[in-house]
């Protein structure tokens, strides 16, 4: 067997798996895209999927290291697939988090010392 062939029965588990995951979830509105990679991560080979929301556009993009998952079982692949959706569930209380830490690092109140006053 190739790698070539490899990565694609592996893509095709992940397909199976994401077809009946999908539904259950009910995300009407939210396009998540899947894209398969060749390989590993470029940075880290422990690195299975790199997710990325853009909830401002109500989309997401997973992007699947096929090299990394290719020896997984069916249930880790499962397992993968849940997580990565959970990330992308997440995505939204992340950015809202990340703007209100922004805001309040990026506010303009100065507090303003006050010397005692005499009677």
């Amino acid at each position: 067997m190739t790698d070539k062939w490899i990565e694609a029965e592996v893509e095709q588990r992940l397909r199976d798996i994401i077809d009946r995951v999908e539904p259950i979830l009910d995300l009407p509105g939210v396009t998540v895209t899947h894209r398969f990679r060749s390989g590993f991560h470029d940075e880290d080979h422990l690195v299975a999927a790199v997710t990325e929301t853009l909830w401002q556009y109500r989309r997401a993009v997973v992007d699947w290291y096929l090299g990394k998952v290719a020896s997984e079982s069916e249930d880790d692949l499962l397992n993968l697939v849940v997580h990565e959706y959970v990330h992308v569930l997440l995505g939204p209380i992340k950015e809202r988090l990340k703007d209100r830490k922004s805001t309040r690092l990026n506010s303009s109140h100065v507090s303003e010392s006050r010397m005692p006053s005499s009677a």
